[in-house]
């Protein structure tokens, strides 16, 4: 129903972001990997890809910052005993891409190091999901794409953040480091 949002950073809790657009301040849950990423970003225009879950008593957006870990969060989900929070959980641990290495890999001791994931869990993470999740970006495409975003948040044209892109590789995956590298180059 909400693809994303775009908006201003205005505020960042312990799970949740506030985006701010059109004047409605949007609480958006989020992994932590993902606020962590933000933290510099506070005052600026970001996108965030997010999720409506609509239950009987509440509504709640959770957001994320590359369209990868929505679609991780979309296929977590459809586990029978995984809910969002325990979706953003195991996102807030690790990227989608090594979430589906360990259930394409049927890798249960990684799924089993994430904090209220048990034996069963991710062993009904694995059933559920091995063959069935189709993923063909990895963590540095995934990246891309979200510095892209950010910077055309920004007001920049495509074609300029490519070339600065290419000049600034290889990334630090700090998004914050990376932006600023990138407009220095532009």
């Amino acid at each position: 129903m909400i693809n994303y949002l775009k908006g201003e950073l205005t505020e960042i809790g312990d799970n949740f972001v506030v985006v701010e657009c059109n004047s409605v301040g949007y609480e958006v849950f989020m992994p932590l990997s993902d606020i962590n990423s933000l933290r510099a970003m506070t005052g600026k225009v970001i996108i965030v890809y997010t999720v409506l879950i609509h239950r009987e008593d509440s509504m709640s957006l959770y957001g994320f910052n590359s369209r990868d870990t929505k679609k991780g969060f979309n296929y977590l989900i459809k586990v029978s005993g995984i809910g969002p929070k325990a979706a953003v959980n195991i996102l807030s641990h690790y990227d989608f891409s090594a979430i589906y290495e360990f259930i394409e890999g049927e890798n249960v001791d990684a799924l089993k190091k994430i904090p209220g994931i048990g034996d069963k869990t991710a062993r009904k993470i694995i059933l559920d999901l091995k063959g069935s999740v189709k993923f063909t970006g990895g963590s540095g495409d995934s990246y891309e794409v979200t510095l892209m975003e950010a910077m055309k948040s920004l007001g920049y044209k495509e074609t300029e953040i490519i070339k600065s892109m290419k000049q600034i590789k290889p990334y630090e995956n700090d998004i914050s480091k990376d932006i600023k590298k990138l407009l220095k180059n532009i």
